[in-house]
């Protein structure tokens, strides 16, 4: 992966909507916010646009302090304007949780494609990260002039106190977790 000063930044406090491109949308789901998610939030087309600056271009998530948060997957794309080898990252951080990263290299397809889409997703661990402390989904590419950066995420909503009431174990098996047991 290559590193370098940050030339393009774009960023999102929920449950605000993005200062450019893209949506926001809230989604009931009828859950308690304790055994369920009680809602979602999706992001679509949280877009950033790279310049001839050179660096890296970021964008983030930052989570709604008034509920925990499940992030289940994101999803990063690159519309490239000259079809070139790419990297991808994109990690879940904060400072007062376990952070989770993935990254990929992706070797360029041919040239006389033309415009080249590439995209990766990440489907993280089952986490519940708390409202506060200041959660968020990173993502960092190489800023190439002319290339559109796009963010695509859904992240399910608990009570603020899901952490505190809930044993962990019923609310990774709810979503899937493997290698956690539920039982005491």
């Amino acid at each position: 992966m290559e590193s370098g000063a940050i030339s393009v930044t774009n960023q999102v406090l929920l449950p605000s909507q993005p200062s450019g491109t893209g949506d926001v949308q809230f989604i009931p789901l009828g859950g308690d916010g304790f055994t369920a998610p009680h809602a979602a939030y999706t992001v679509r087309n949280f877009s950033s646009t790279g310049d001839a600056t050179g660096g890296r271009v970021t964008q983030d998530i930052f989570m709604d302090p008034r509920y925990c948060s499940m992030i289940s997957w994101v999803v990063s794309q690159i519309e490239q304007a000259i079809p070139a080898d790419a990297d991808c990252r994109i990690s879940i951080d904060g400072s007062e949780q376990p952070g989770q990263v993935y990254a990929q290299n992706i070797k360029a397809a041919a040239a006389a494609l033309g415009v080249q889409t590439i995209s990766c997703q990440f489907s993280p661990r089952p986490f519940i990260y708390p409202g506060g402390g200041a959660p968020r989904i990173h993502t960092s590419q190489a800023n190439v002039n002319g290339d559109e950066y796009t963010l695509d995420c859904l992240i399910y909503l608990f009570n603020i106190r899901v952490r505190e009431t809930t044993p962990f174990g019923w609310l990774l098996a709810a979503a899937g977790g493997s290698g956690y047991s539920t039982s005491p």
